[in-house]
């Protein structure tokens, strides 16, 4: 009887607490793998928002490959629809509640950039800037392949 008590208690601690564990705003609110673990990997834009507009069609070429030892090399087009790559470095701040990209390689203004992490999942990455008073929200899936 008393096993049987200490475990619904436990239970029902348990409960209790898991809600308080989700660090990021959409999830996910449980995990066994670490948040550094999921941002790695090769990351293609599935859907970028400017404030309420839809600006996914600027972002189709639009890819972060973040790798374990820090280093990042991000994949875009120009206006000339010329495909350029940036290298840099990214880790996680502010208690792993935002990522940071540092941009080394061309030089860009400005150099490093800071996001906040909607969501961390092995095959979702959702972040947000806010950028002149306009919220920026991207949203990335694994690269296929």
């Amino acid at each position: 009887m008393k096993k049987s008590l200490a475990i619904l208690l436990f239970a029902c601690a348990a409960v209790a607490v898991l809600p308080s564990c989700n660090t990021y705003e959409d999830g996910p609110g449980l995990s066994f793998r670490s948040k550094y673990s999921r941002v790695v990997n090769n990351w293609k834009t599935k859907t970028v928002m400017r404030g309420l507009v839809d600006v996914t069609a600027w972002y189709e070429d639009y890819q972060i490959d973040m790798r374990e030892d820090g280093r990042m090399t991000l994949t875009n087009r120009d206006a000339l629809d010329s495909l350029y790559t940036i290298d840099g470095f990214w880790d996680l701040v502010n208690d792993n509640k935002d990522l940071r990209l540092l941009y080394a390689n061309p030089p860009v203004n400005p150099d490093r950039v800071t996001y906040q992490i909607l969501r961390l999942k092995e095959d979702e990455l959702w972040i947000q800037e806010d950028q002149d008073s306009v919220v920026w929200e991207y949203r990335f899936v694994p690269v296929e392949g």
